[in-house]
Parts: structure tokens; sequence; C-alpha cells
């Protein structure tokens, strides 16, 4: 694997074999408009039961009939092979098909397959190594942020025409399973077909859609409060969190860690954005900082 051009690492250097791969908690050269996908993957990644639902996907195997000509060439192939050997060229497409069908369809709340597939099929991959995300993310930030710049009204045609772009992809846009539709209507998010006559003065149809909008029904949805301030910052305290979280997944405790991460910046140097790097001035912050990284596993992936 090739690694991408995220990771400024210190290979070469003479710091000691960090205790940790760097690629599972260095989150420096992260730039902010990448950050929120790094969140929900890297923290997807802790999820033993998203993991464990690519893993048994992955492991799927690919079955044609001699009928179907190249495509019988791929027989017996997991879904993680089939992935592996189709980035190398030409791919029958009965295979695509099958790794599309073979997807999961509906995983509910809190378990964003589409998501994470479209960031990379290979997930659980690290962030900082795939050779996919590099290649996908400025056109999924521009057209499927997960923090969209209009917060109540967004087209679905940009996300449609990104999904052209990338046909390899399994991903499936999740506004046409009726189902997701179902779910986020009881939530309070609608989805609507409209025609809009651009014949007609812009402030016509301004009035007439103002008018359609005030006489939906939001009885009973609970309404979001809008973020200022502070919580509307970019969350970069959620990677440093993490960073924390899988050192002490590895029984690495405060003190190592820190006298780790002290010699590993000073050869490393200071790389892009220091906000993510987990140094911590106590060993009750180092605790609260693993423990709201725990807690935050469970906010974004709930049982």
């Amino acid at each position: 694997m090739r690694g991408n051009a995220y990771h400024k690492s210190i290979v070469g250097t003479s710091v000691a074999a960090p205790p940790v791969a760097p690629e599972e908690w260095d989150f420096r050269s992260i730039p902010k408009e990448h950050l929120d996908y790094v969140i929900l993957y890297e923290y997807a990644r802790s999820c033993d039961r998203l993991v464990g639902i690519f893993q048994a996907w992955h492991q799927q195997k690919l079955k044609f009939p001699k009928s179907v000509g190249d495509a019988y060439n791929w027989n017996g192939l997991t879904v993680k092979k089939a992935l592996q050997k189709r980035e190398k060229g030409d791919v029958p497409w009965e295979v695509n098909e099958f790794i599309a069908l073979s997807a999961p369809e509906d995983l509910g709340p809190g378990q964003p397959f589409d998501t994470l597939c479209s960031l990379d099929p290979l997930f659980p991959v690290p962030f900082l190594q795939s050779e996919w995300i590099p290649s996908i993310i400025d056109s999924l930030a521009e057209t499927m942020p997960l923090r969209p710049k209009t917060l109540a009204f967004r087209s679905l045609q940009e996300q449609r025409e990104c999904l052209k772009r990338w046909p390899r992809s399994p991903l499936k846009l999740k506004w046409d399973n009726p189902e997701y539709v179902k779910h986020m209507h009881k939530l309070g998010v609608r989805k609507f077909e409209i025609i809009v006559d651009l014949r007609y003065s812009k402030n016509c149809v301004k009035r007439e859609i103002c008018e359609w909008v005030d006489g939906l029904d939001d009885t009973g949805i609970k309404k979001f409060a809008v973020k200022k301030g502070k919580a509307a910052m970019p969350f970069w305290f959620r990677l440093k969190e993490l960073s924390a979280f899988r050192f002490s997944q590895k029984n690495i405790s405060y003190q190592r860690a820190q006298k780790f991460l002290d010699e590993y910046k000073e050869k490393s140097g200071s790389v892009q954005n220091d906000k993510v790097y987990p140094i911590y001035q106590s060993q009750g912050a180092w605790s609260d900082a693993v423990n709201r990284a725990k807690r935050h596993i469970i906010e974004l992936f709930p049982r």
C-alpha cells in the first residue's frame, strides 16, 4: 500500500519505535475542510460493531455462473479481494453489481455504512493510509458535506452527480431508500420533488416557496439549537481525545505516552496543526479525554 499525502511521519529519524502506529493518532496533517470526515471515519474505526459489519461484507465470496464470461474469472474471490483487484484495471460490470448488491442495505441510525463506504470501501483501513480517500474526499466535502453550509435545505442533485463521477463506489444514495425516507420523516426531515419555473421572476418563485414552507406541518418536531461561538468552532479536540484513547487501548500509561510524545514531536517537528496532538498537562486531564472519546463513540454509533 502506498499510503497517501496526509501523513508526514518521522520514518528515518532516530526516535524510538512508537508504541502506537502514527496513523492511529498523529492527525496533525489533516486540513480543516476534511475534519468532519476524519472524526466520523476514525471514531467508526473504534466501534467494534461497525468494523464487524464491514468485515462480514468483505468476507462474502463472489459467485457467477460460467455464462457470465469475464466475470467468471472473479469467482470465489472475497469482496475485499475484488475491491483491491478492481483498482488495478477494468472490471466486468457484473462484479461491480455484485459488490454493490452485497453491501448492507439499511443499518439504521448510528450506522453510517454509506458514508464510510464512500470514503473507502476497504474500511477500516486507517484514514491516513487509505489509497481511495485522497481521490474522492474533496468531491465529497463539496457535494455531500457532513455539516452542510445550508443547514435546513439541500439539493439531492449534487449528490447524484457526485455518485455518477465515482461509478466504482458501492455507495448508494440513501434518500432513494424508502425505509430511510420513512425514518427521517419521523425525525422531521422531509424529502420533496419540486419544479421551479424560472420563466417567472425569482421574487415570485421565492414568495411561492415561502408560502409553501409556511404551510408545512412541523407539530411535535424537536427543533435544533443553532450553535454559536465556541460550540460552532471546528472540533479538533475530538481527534486529540481519540488519540489519547488509542494509546490507552494499548495499555500505555499517561506518563509513558507523554514522554514518547515529547520525543516524537521534537524529532518530527510541528506539522500543520498541533491542536490534535495528545499532550495533556495532568493524569486527570488525560483520563477525562479518554473517557470523553469513549462516550463520543457511543453517541455517534448508538446500539
